[in-house]
């Protein structure tokens, strides 16, 4: 059995003012949790954080606005498909957020035409 991943209390950094989580959902997020964890190792600097804020959802963005241009209606499968799978896999605050940018990215997607040229 391989060792249990070391257990970091505050890897966000002094400065970030982030709490450790607590356990409250009786394990259910398990895999989230420790993928958090190892997110927030190498992500201790606001900058970085910002940046993976903003560049991701534009990643994702240009990427639906391609699938866009096949069909509107296959990128709203994609995106709610996206959206189911991750209400059993991630803690309700966390979906409620990704769910809206992911809905938010939806309409983007329908309304910008960045397509192939």
């Amino acid at each position: 059995m391989p060792p249990a991943p070391p257990v970091v209390k505050n890897s966000a950094g002094p400065n970030m003012g982030i709490k450790p989580r607590k356990n409250v959902d009786g394990g259910r997020f398990k895999m989230y949790r420790e993928l958090e964890a190892k997110f927030n190792q190498f992500h201790t600097y606001s900058v970085n954080i910002g940046l993976h804020l903003a560049t991701t959802p534009l990643g994702l963005l240009g990427f639906l606005c391609l699938v866009n241009q096949l069909s509107f209606y296959l990128t709203a499968i994609v995106v709610l498909a996206y959206v189911a799978s991750l209400s059993i896999v991630v803690p309700p605050k966390t979906f409620k957020r990704s769910a809206g940018v992911s809905l938010l990215l939806l309409v983007l997607a329908g309304v910008l035409d960045w397509g192939i040229v």
